[in-house]
């Protein structure tokens, strides 16, 4: 399947809601997603329910997001 995920609706778990606080508090979700959505595509998920990843450089430090699509919605499970 191919998907644009930048038109897609992005949701995100409890555990990387909880891990984005954690590890980013003075970032904004308004900030940590346009970081998802300009960082590059390292593992593309081929079909419904594959994992993906992607990965932003940011000055030193490198954001990285693991998420899966399931019916026309991005979830992002985890944030590194």
């Amino acid at each position: 399947m191919k998907w644009n995920i930048h038109k897609l609706k992005i949701n995100l778990k409890g555990h990387a809601r909880r891990r984005f606080d954690e590890r980013y508090p003075d970032m904004s979700y308004e900030m940590m997603l346009h970081h998802f959505k300009t960082g590059k595509l390292v593992k593309k998920p081929i079909k419904d329910g594959d994992v993906g990843k992607i990965v932003k450089k940011i000055g030193r430090r490198k954001i990285s997001f693991k998420f899966i699509i399931r019916e026309e919605e991005i979830w992002i499970i985890t944030i590194e």
